[in-house]
């Protein structure tokens, strides 16, 4: 029916991908942009992190590497640590 426009390495990495699958790359590409359709998924828009949010976490990696960041909590020691700050 109609035709879209790929450049030459989308189509290599979809062929490529599709055949490792069993699938032709217009079969997987079908399948992808319905269901993209479907679920109304935009790769790349609103659903990525903000700004704001994408810089806690290159501060968090900072923290992390630099030996300053808290130490992972299970439930149970997040939920006391909560409970203090509340007493």
């Amino acid at each position: 029916m109609g035709s879209i426009a790929i450049n030459d390495k989308a189509i290599k990495l979809v062929s490529v991908f599709a055949a490792k699958h069993g699938l032709k790359p217009s079969q997987y590409v079908e399948s992808v942009i319905l269901e993209a359709i479907d679920e109304e998924y935009i790769p790349g828009g609103e659903a990525g992190p903000t700004p704001y949010l994408e810089e806690m976490m290159r501060d968090a990696e900072v923290a992390l590497r630099d030996g300053r960041a808290s130490k992972v909590m299970d439930r149970e020691e997040a939920l006391a640590h909560l409970r203090s700050m509340i007493d």
